[in-house]
């Protein structure tokens, strides 16, 4: 099973935004690594936002992008992250 890191930031309390990597990690241990290094770095760039990052299995992805592309939340739900 490979994983997608999924990254949502929240500028202000009403608007957050999703972005994902294109590249697939091997394992959730090889992509909870990474997480940890994007984390640092975000709190660093961006001191006065919040957010939350997901590694996610390809399948738990794909629900989520159709969650997006339907109009549902940014955060995902149902998802083994």
């Amino acid at each position: 099973m490979k994983f997608i890191m999924v990254v949502i930031i929240c500028w202000t309390a009403e608007f957050c935004e999703g972005i994902w990597e294109q590249k697939l990690y091997e394992t959730k241990a090889e992509c909870d690594a990474e997480a940890a290094t994007v984390k640092d770095y975000m709190t660093k760039s961006y001191p006065t936002t919040s957010g939350q990052i997901y590694c996610m299995s390809e399948k738990d992805f794909q629900q989520y992008y159709e969650q997006l592309q339907n109009g549902g939340s940014i955060q995902p739900s149902g998802t083994d992250a």
